[in-house]
C-alpha cells in the first residue's frame, strides 16, 4: 500500500495493471532502449572488415603444373579460367591444415615435379589456391620439370599490413581477415596453411605476399599469434614463379597502434 498522501494514479504494484500516468514514460523508455541497441549493433557491424570478394568453388576440377615444396607447397601453372596468366596456386587441405607431407611424398628427392592435382579452386583478385581432395589421387606425378627457384627482387624495406591465412582470405570464410577472424587465422597457420601478408610499404597500395622468415624458410609458429591485427615488419622480396615472397625479419614484427 502507498503512504498517506501518495498519488495512487502513479504508484506501481507489480501484480496490478500499469498506472495510466506511467504508460507513456515506459513506452518512450523502451523505444529509446531499442534504438540504442540497434545503433550499437549497426555500429559494431560497420566496424568489421569487408567480407571481400573471394570464392571457393563447389566443383572438383583437375589442374596441371609444376609442384614445388619450398617454402610451402605450390602449383605453378595457368588458371583454366584465365589461361594467358601464369599463377602460383597455394595448396591447402580440405580442413585447417597444410599439405606439406603429401607434397613431400610426391616430390621425393626432387625440388619440383610436373603433376596433376585434384581439388576445389579458391580465387580472390589475382590470387589462387587449391583445396586438395582427400585421398591418394589428390596429387599425381607426371614427370620431371624445369627448376623454379626464388630470385631476389628488392632491397629490404618496411611493410605495414596484416598477416593472414590465405585459405580463409581467398574465400573459405567471410570475413577472412581482421580481429573477428584472428583466432581462426592463427589456428589455420599453426595447422600448416602457409602464412601470407596483405599490405605493403607505407602509402603504397596493398599487395599479396607469401610470408617466410629472412632465409626464405617457413615461419608458421613464429607468426601465427600475430595474425588478424595491423602490424609493421621489415623484410625483402623474392619472386618464386608467379608468387612474391616477403622474407621477413621475424624480430621486427610489431603491432601498429
Amino acid at each position: 500500500m502507498s503512504r498517506p498522501g501518495a498519488d495512487r494514479d502513479t504508484f506501481y504494484v507489480g501484480y496490478l495493471p500499469l498506472p495510466a500516468a506511467l504508460r507513456g514514460f515506459v513506452r518512450v523508455s523502451v523505444a529509446v532502449a531499442l534504438l540504442v541497441v540497434v545503433a550499437g549493433v549497426v555500429g559494431l557491424a560497420a566496424a568489421q572488415p569487408g567480407a571481400g570478394d573471394g570464392s571457393w568453388a563447389d566443383d572438383t576440377v583437375t589442374f596441371e603444373g609444376v609442384l614445388t615444396g619450398a617454402p610451402y607447397p605450390m602449383l605453378h601453372g595457368a588458371d583454366p579460367d584465365d589461361p594467358g596468366a601464369p599463377k602460383a596456386w597455394l595448396l591447402v587441405s580440405s580442413v585447417k591444415t597444410g599439405v606439406a607431407p603429401r607434397a613431400a611424398a610426391a616430390l621425393g628427392d626432387a625440388a619440383q615435379k610436373r603433376v596433376r592435382v585434384r581439388g576445389q579452386a579458391l580465387r580472390r583478385k589475382g590470387q589462387r589456391a587449391v583445396s586438395l581432395v582427400d585421398g591418394d589421387d589428390a596429387i599425381t606425378v607426371l614427370g620431371d620439370a624445369p627448376e623454379i627457384a626464388a630470385v631476389p627482387v628488392g632491397a629490404a624495406g618496411v611493410f605495414v599490413g596484416e598477416i593472414i591465412d590465405p585459405k580463409c582470405w581467398l574465400g573459405a570464410m567471410r570475413p577472412g581477415s581482421g580481429l573477428v577472424h584472428r583466432a581462426c587465422a592463427s589456428l589455420c597457420i599453426r595447422g600448416g596453411i602457409p602464412p601470407c601478408f596483405v599490405g605493403g610499404p607505407a602509402g603504397a597500395a596493398p599487395r599479396f605476399y607469401v610470408l617466410t622468415d629472412s632465409s626464405g624458410a617457413p615461419c608458421h609458429d613464429a607468426v601465427a599469434e600475430r595474425a588478424g591485427v595491423l602490424v609493421r615488419l621489415r623484410g625483402d622480396l623474392a619472386q618464386l614463379g608467379a608468387a612474391t615472397l616477403l622474407r621477413c625479419e621475424l624480430a621486427s614484427i610489431e603491432d601498429v597502434r
